[in-house]
């Protein structure tokens, strides 16, 4: 069965920098819901129950990583229709789709969870696969980590709990079992001197990967 493509919600003629702002707008609505779930009363209590944070915490998450796929379709449609860069740059490609429709039916099989897919479509339609094999390629080993928690938050498995656990292990540096999404993301990362989470070490990496795409 083919896969569909994503549907995209922004307009396609809605320039590459307003693509950028609505990416960045959905990661800080993300970033609410995940605040709220640790909202305290005046005694300093939390209002949600832990299982309740957890919830809102991975389905916040999931938000995040659908707004990722969500750009990455949109500016890659938009680039491969023609569209100039947020600088206004011209992005060579190799394909000259008639309208969207045609560009949706191009793009129809490709996993925009996949960095290795993205970046081996983009050299079939971009000069060099650019503006896309640079920043994917920056950052594929974090794309498939976060691949790896996207996962762990849909879908309870054995398999699933295994990979989240070794991977915490290598961010946190420490041996880890039985870990929750919600406990990974919101760890400070090791490697952070200002006590960033190893979410915001996250999504620091993807905005810049964004700010690169939409302006190439």
């Amino acid at each position: 069965m083919s896969k569909l493509p994503l549907p995209i919600t922004d307009n396609l003629k809605m320039p590459l920098s307003q693509t950028l702002s609505k990416y960045r707008a959905n990661i800080q609505k993300a970033n609410s819901y995940i605040k709220l779930a640790y909202i305290q009363d005046s005694h300093g209590h939390y209002i949600y129950s832990t299982e309740a944070q957890h919830f809102i915490t991975d389905v916040a998450f999931l938000k995040m990583f659908m707004a990722w796929e969500s750009f990455l379709e949109a500016s890659f449609t938009k680039y491969l229709l023609g569209q100039l860069s947020a600088t206004g740059n011209v992005i060579h490609r190799y394909v000259f789709p008639k309208n969207y429709n045609h560009a949706h039916s191009i793009l129809i099989n490709v996993d925009w969870d996949n960095p290795e897919m993205v970046r081996q479509m983009a050299k079939l339609y971009f000069e060099d696969g650019e503006p896309f094999e640079t920043y994917i390629k920056a950052i594929n080993s974090e794309l498939f980590d976060l691949r790896t928690i996207r996962n762990a938050a849909l879908y309870l498995s054995s398999s699933n709990s295994c990979q989240l656990d070794a991977l915490a292990t290598r961010l946190l540096k420490t041996s880890c079992s039985n870990i929750n999404v919600s406990q990974l993301i919101l760890s400070i990362d090791p490697n952070s001197s200002i006590n960033q989470t190893i979410l915001d070490a996250y999504q620091l990496r993807l905005d810049i990967a964004a700010k690169g795409i939409a302006s190439a």
